[in-house]
């Protein structure tokens, strides 16, 4: 009996929108870091998830490992993919920068995300990434009235969200993808998106942050792009988080005792849990599903 041929990697490629420490500490030839680091285990372990959903014998597109391709975007080292048509999807993740703000960079990078909107090129953002993409997509984003959110956050998802992301029955989400259901991340922002763009669902909302997670849909109402404020990646599954963590942190808090004090307060196995579902139910429904 021949050797069934491996599976082919999910290719995306991430436009890396920070160039220090925790998030790069290397070269723009060679993007790496920490950040870097707890996005590619984050997204395995998702796809895993995903794989497992999929099971065996069943068709549709099914892949071997996550593979990023990192591009660093910002300052005037920044570089881009000579086309986004041999990736199956692109990854946005956070910045210490303002998506509204006026750096050529940002501008340059905004241009870019209104061609992923133009050709629903599928497409998963975070945080500055969540933000950015709404900012240049017809939305707005602005520093939240309420302060910064830092710290475990719980989540609802909303009828839209189980419409459109979480709730497709037993597997990757269960009984926890349905209206109302609560999800845990941790979060470190000052900014968020303050007015939603058109084409735009909201999946999960907070008190203190109504457009938590977004999703995005084609003349036909087929999600295109999941976006979230919040920050999947910093979960608990690779060594020295808390470090990466308390660093990137105190960046977004004023008060930085009371940011150590929500640090020690963390339920990881509520955010671990949260993080897992949030990043499988987008994957699967980007790339599984659609």
């Amino acid at each position: 009996m021949a050797t069934p041929a491996p599976a082919p990697p999910l290719r995306l490629a991430v436009l890396s929108c920070e160039d220090s420490a925790p998030y790069l500490t290397s070269s723009s030839t060679c993007p790496t870091g920490p950040v870097l680091e707890l996005l590619q285990q984050t997204f395995d372990g998702a796809l895993e998830a995903c794989n497992n959903r999929a099971g065996e014998g069943e068709g549709g597109a099914r892949f071997g490992c996550v593979d990023f391709d990192v591009f660093s975007v910002k300052g005037e080292g920044s570089f881009y993919p000579s086309s986004f048509e041999q990736y199956d999807g692109v990854l946005i993740p956070g910045s210490l920068s303002s998506s509204y703000e006026t750096s050529p960079w940002i501008v340059k990078l905004g241009e870019t995300v209104k061609k992923l909107h133009e050709e629903k090129v599928k497409t998963i953002g975070i945080c500055f990434g969540h933000q950015i993409l709404a900012h240049y997509g017809g939305g707005a984003t602005c520093k939240n009235e309420k302060g910064g959110n830092v710290g475990q956050a719980t989540f609802e998802v909303t009828q839209d969200g189980e419409r459109l992301c979480f709730g497709f029955g037993e597997g990757v989400l269960g009984e926890e993808g349905g209206v109302g259901a609560k999800l845990d991340l941790l979060c470190s922002h000052n900014d968020i998106v303050c007015t939603r763009p058109p084409n735009s669902a909201t999946i999960l909302s907070s008190e203190a942050v109504e457009f938590q997670a977004l999703s995005y849909q084609d003349d036909k109402g087929r999600p295109y792009m999941f976006t979230i404020q919040s920050h999947p990646e910093y979960s608990p599954n690779v060594e020295g988080k808390a470090d990466i963590i308390k660093d990137i942190t105190e960046a977004f808090c004023v008060d930085v005792k009371e940011g150590d004090e929500k640090l020690k307060n963390i339920e990881w196995d509520k955010v671990k849990r949260g993080s897992e579902r949030i990043v499988s139910a987008f994957l699967y429904k980007l790339f599984y599903e659609n």
